[in-house]
């Protein structure tokens, strides 16, 4: 991994490369868990945040991947379950001292399924957002995932037609109360 960050008052970027060549990953091949031929991810990733004025910042989050079987039966194919591309927009406002709201939206990139090169798991965009207030060492929140409630899915074991099967649903919209408490 090599990577470079430029960091002002105002300002943060941060662009990193990486690349990892495994032998004996574990993953999932339509019956049980193997030891998966030699594989290799590359990507870049690209992080940024704006700090607009005192009250509100703005980042954006980038990703490019490149996953894939580097020898065996499956040698040169895409690895499963590896969105090639994954991109996040975030925006945290403090309109009054102690108030947050912050909230952003994530785009995950198709992907192949674990079960066939053929089959893929179609992208899927999410929006969330949480809002807290500080009162002397306590924080209250109340976040929700999923705002817009999307039926999607990051996971899938059978191909059935050209259609993904044997799905794992994520959770539709969630609420999240909390209390943090500062010593």
């Amino acid at each position: 991994e090599a990577g470079w960050r430029l960091s002002t008052a105002q300002h943060r970027l941060e662009v990193r490369a990486y690349q990892s060549r495994l032998t004996n990953e574990i993953g999932f091949d339509n019956i049980t868990n193997v030891n998966f031929d030699p594989t290799t991810r590359r990507g870049i990733e690209a992080d940024a945040d704006w700090a607009v004025n005192d009250e509100l910042s703005l980042g954006v989050r980038l990703g490019l991947l490149e996953a894939s079987f580097r020898s065996g039966p499956k040698a040169g194919q895409e690895m499963p379950l590896a969105p090639t591309r994954t991109v996040a927009l975030r925006a945290d406002w403090e309109p009054l001292e102690g108030h947050r709201l912050n909230g952003g939206l994530n785009w995950v990139s198709s992907q192949r399924a674990a079960a066939a090169s053929y089959c893929r798991i179609p992208s899927y965009t999410t929006v969330d957002a949480r809002y807290s207030v500080r009162v002397g060492a306590a924080e209250f929140s109340l976040g929700v995932a999923n705002l817009f409630d999307r039926s999607y899915f990051n996971y899938a074991f059978g191909c059935d037609g050209g259609n993904p099967s044997g799905i794992y649903p994520e959770a539709g919209r969630t609420i999240t109360a909390a209390v943090r408490l500062q010593f």
